[in-house]
């Protein structure tokens, strides 16, 4: 066992496409010492044809759980925020309202945060 990071990150624009995109880092060991490498942002990437940031990532048994903040909308004050849930066993493939798996979890944010069609 190691450790995962997911990491937003903002350019440059061949790795991240629209806006902000989450990559990842993970740790060999469980030694936080050893430090976290990188892993190919071509290929280990969440969107790079929609904004994401502000990625929270958390491991249940073999799958990979990120919570990430969506913006939609012709841009401010128009922006709609939105907190969704995708899921993936590798980094690369991914579940969620913008994946394969249509329905999953999405927290909107009105004057208090709700879970609509939470499948997860």
């Amino acid at each position: 066992g190691g450790y995962t990071m997911a990491i937003e990150l903002g350019k440059p624009s061949k790795i991240v496409g629209a806006g902000f995109t989450s990559v990842f880092a993970q740790t060999t060991s469980g030694d936080l010492l050893q430090g976290f490498q990188l892993l190919d942002p071509f290929q280990h990437v969440y969107t790079t044809s929609e904004y994401s940031a502000c990625p929270t990532i958390r491991q249940f048994g073999d799958w990979f759980y990120v919570f990430t903040l969506f913006i939609t909308g012709g841009g401010p004050p128009r922006w709609n925020l939105h907190e969704v849930v995708v899921r993936s066993k590798d980094l690369r493939a991914w579940e969620g309202p913008h994946g394969a798996v249509p329905g999953w979890c999405s927290l909107l944010y009105q004057p208090r945060p709700y879970i609509a069609h939470c499948l997860c």
